[in-house]
């Protein structure tokens, strides 16, 4: 993916590239057709390794981070850590490593899950054993789970998430009638 993401910046970015790498060799490489309708095309990396999260710091435009961990032995789900510590360490690897530029990357979450309810801890207890790794409160304070009342919601994001420098959301189509809710929310306050 970092090879990929490499060389395909700099075609995009009008470059002739020669590269030799693991996966991919090019020589003297032009994008020559089609054209990029924008000067600039927007690096978007997503991830939650280290690796992958110190290369989204150094070259991304957009680091969206997942809270994701390995993938489980159903090979579907996933093990988390949502808690917050480990949520501002993923953070500061990207800001770390974005150290360098002149204007760090944007930061997005992918959020796994929003409920609207007015019983926030008693949906947190509930959905907590479909999140293998996380804790109730961790559900409950987390960039990748929206959970509580609309306003509640609206006041997470507004403080919670705008802490950590995250201004962007992935949310999967199925939530977006409460989505737009939050977001009436947050436009009014």
């Amino acid at each position: 993916m970092i090879e990929l993401a490499d060389v395909t910046t700099r075609l995009l970015d009008g470059e002739t590239t020669s590269y030799r790498g693991e996966y991919f060799t090019l020589a003297d490489a032009v994008l020559s057709d089609p054209r990029p309708v924008r000067d600039h095309v927007p690096l978007l990396v997503g991830g939650n390794g280290g690796r992958v999260l110190r290369f989204a710091g150094r070259e991304a435009d957009i680091v969206g981070i997942t809270g994701l961990g390995n993938t489980l032995a159903d090979g579907h789900s996933h093990g988390v850590d949502w808690s917050p510590d480990a949520v501002r360490r993923t953070v500061e690897t990207v800001r770390s490593a974005s150290g360098h530029r002149d204007r760090r990357p944007e930061l997005e979450a992918l959020v796994q899950m929003v409920v609207v309810t007015d019983d926030a801890a008693g949906s947190a207890r509930d959905l907590v054993s479909f999140v293998e790794g996380a804790t109730v409160e961790d559900l409950l304070h987390s960039p990748f789970a929206w959970i509580g009342t609309v306003e509640e919601i609206a006041t997470k994001l507004r403080e919670g998430a705008a802490a950590l420098g995250i201004r962007r959301y992935v949310i999967r189509p199925s939530a977006m009638p409460d989505v737009r809710l939050i977001l009436d929310a947050l436009a009014g306050g």
